[in-house]
């Protein structure tokens, strides 16, 4: 027996030298990466949980919801509302109808309420182009006391509250009115050599 316990030592003694019984090479353990790293970690805390018998919060979902709102029409939905005739003035009040009802496009437009108020808002822009523009009528009736022409149609001068600047374009203004009025002579010319 004395023989097998010596054996055995040799063997030790050998391997920790390095001899040539069972040469292994130990290879080096490759990197992690830190989703690596964290991988194992989770799954070690994960088991020391559950030996502790601590419940695992839920994890969140990183995908926070996103809402289904468009930041506007492509090409496509944009040739569809040219074919149905819908103005580019309504292009954002139907967006904002699409995102509020959540229909599609082509279901909004068949939709009688769309198609009533589509009209109205044609109507009521053909009625602001109909209105002359620089008149009593497109002004509400009363021009205002910052326009040069309610100076000149009272025919008086702003007061000194008035930039300076105004009141010289009111001037101006009421000076060519006058040149215009009196284009021709009060007297008319009936024959040479008459005085006037």
């Amino acid at each position: 027996m004395p023989n097998e316990q010596d054996e055995n030592l040799e063997l030790d003694e050998q391997n920790e030298e390095g001899a040539d019984v069972n040469e292994v090479e130990e290879k080096p353990k490759p990197k992690l990466t830190p989703e690596q790293i964290e991988g194992i970690e989770r799954r070690q805390l994960t088991k020391l949980m559950k030996k502790f018998g601590v419940e695992a919060p839920k994890p969140k979902t990183e995908t926070p919801e996103v809402e289904n709102k468009k930041s506007g029409f492509d090409y496509g939905e944009l040739a569809y509302l040219t074919s149905k005739n819908v103005p580019d003035e309504d292009h954002d009040w139907i967006l904002e109808g699409l995102d509020t009802t959540g229909k599609e496009l082509k279901d909004l437009l068949k939709s009688e309420w769309v198609q009533k108020e589509l009209k109205e808002r044609q109507t009521a822009r053909m009625a602001d182009a109909a209105v002359p523009t620089g008149t009593k009528r497109s002004q509400g009736g009363s021009m205002s006391e910052s326009t040069v022409e309610y100076w000149v149609a009272a025919d008086k001068q702003p007061p000194e509250s008035k930039p300076l600047a105004f009141r010289k374009k009111v001037l101006e203004a009421r000076q060519k009115r006058v040149v215009d009025d009196n284009k021709f002579a009060k007297n008319s010319i009936v024959a040479p050599g008459y005085p006037l």
